[in-house]
């Protein structure tokens, strides 16, 4: 048991869960992304975001379970978010895919 699991909390549904903040850098397009990784109990979620004046602002900060945004990107079959490396590979791909779409 970790020190971690000691923690009272007020109401059912609270905890407290770490994340880990990672670059991705699309060199041959010059951009720049920060990855916000989640990390849940037994699964992972994230949040990408980028300062890039030439990405639309709805995509400059977005959740990975942002529909829309998925829908837009042609990126939202088979997401696997129980894997770290399948969830930060869906992060690349969907930075990739902006930075092609917007930053040409």
């Amino acid at each position: 048991m970790t020190e971690l699991e000691n923690i009272k909390y007020s109401d059912f549904g609270d905890f407290l869960y770490p994340i880990e903040y990672y670059h991705f850098y699309k060199g041959s397009l010059g951009i720049n992304f920060k990855i916000e990784l989640l990390c849940l109990e037994n699964r992972f979620a994230f949040h990408l975001m980028t300062e890039n004046t030439k990405v639309p602002e709805n995509l400059r900060y977005f959740s990975c379970n942002d529909q829309r945004v998925l829908e837009e990107l042609g990126l939202y079959d088979n997401i696997d978010y129980t894997s770290k490396q399948a969830t930060l590979q869906l992060a690349i791909d969907l930075g990739t895919a902006i930075a092609k779409k917007y930053c040409k």
